[in-house]
């Protein structure tokens, strides 16, 4: 068969055995609808119509083919039917059935709900460039390929969840946080500290910690010991982690042990004792220190 053109559509039925359309009629607005079982173009069909052409059932192409628009406005729109199942586009076939390049222009809209009720992947091959915002919203692994660039990105920013998701895979980042924590003593001796700039950093595993911490005047003769980390120090045959000073005006060499298993750590010298409290009293430490959980 040759194109067929359609540029305008009687308003009676025309047909025989061998057409194409099985029945052709219109309506006096202008409307023109082609009513036939399954209507065939073997050739190319063109609609000139600046109007909407409505499909009531599927629009199928072979594997190859595709659908385009040549006008500079053009554009496809997808409703989802009356029983509220959603509008979706569906592509299948080998060869160049996906599409080479896909460009989402939605300055508030949402992709989401991206679903293959066939496979559990989506493989994207190509460039996309999306205006607005992209949801995922499976629970199983998305992957790329190639570098995961957010140079362009004007936030520039990955964020975790609030509570952990902790994995056993040793080249995954499974958490990232910012906050303050509150130093407290844990000596038993109810001092209470002026503090300054206590703050932390978790990436993964690792906690970094930083804060000033000034005694009160105290004659207590018990160890001191400093509680109120941000989170416990992971369990092991020895302590996980230490402290390090940045400055202080206690006259003694010493440094910290964070404790394991546990949110808190003690001074100790340089020659293993216990710093007591009365050393520190009133008297500062400045401090910084990492510790694994």
């Amino acid at each position: 068969m040759a194109d067929i053109r359609i540029n305008s559509l009687p308003t009676t039925a025309a047909s025989t055995a061998s057409d194409d359309f099985v029945a052709v009629d219109g309506s006096a607005n202008g409307t023109r609808k082609l009513n036939a079982y399954s209507p065939t173009f073997g050739g190319n069909l063109t609609v000139n119509g600046t109007g909407t052409s409505s499909f009531s059932g599927d629009v199928s192409f072979p594997n190859d083919k595709g659908i385009y628009s040549a006008v500079s406005n053009g554009r496809l729109f997808l409703s989802g039917d009356s029983t509220g199942n959603g509008a979706f586009i569906q592509l299948t076939g080998t060869g160049h059935a996906a599409p080479s390049r896909v460009r989402i222009d939605a300055t508030s809209g949402i992709i989401s709900n991206l679903a293959n009720t066939k496979n559990t992947t989506w493989d994207v091959d190509q460039n996309w460039g999306i205006a607005g915002n992209l949801t995922v919203s499976g629970t199983g692994t998305s992957s790329v390929a190639g570098l995961l660039d957010l140079s362009a990105a004007t936030a520039g920013q990955i964020k975790f969840p609030a509570s952990q998701n902790s994995s056993a895979n040793a080249n995954t980042l499974d958490d990232y946080e910012e906050g303050t924590w509150t130093p407290t003593d844990q000596s038993g001796a109810s001092l209470s500290f002026t503090v300054y700039n206590a703050v932390y950093t978790k990436v993964g595993r690792l906690v970094e910690i930083q804060a000033a911490i000034y005694y009160p005047s105290t004659v207590s003769s018990a160890s001191a010991l400093i509680g109120g980390l941000p989170f416990n120090a992971a369990d092991g045959d020895d302590n996980t982690g230490g402290i390090c000073l940045s400055a202080t005006n206690v006259n003694l060499n010493f440094t910290g042990l964070i404790a394991r298993n546990n949110n808190r750590f003690f001074l100790e010298t340089i020659a293993g004792s216990s710093v007591i409290n009365s050393n520190m009293s009133a008297k500062y430490i400045k401090f910084f220190g990492w510790y694994y959980v």
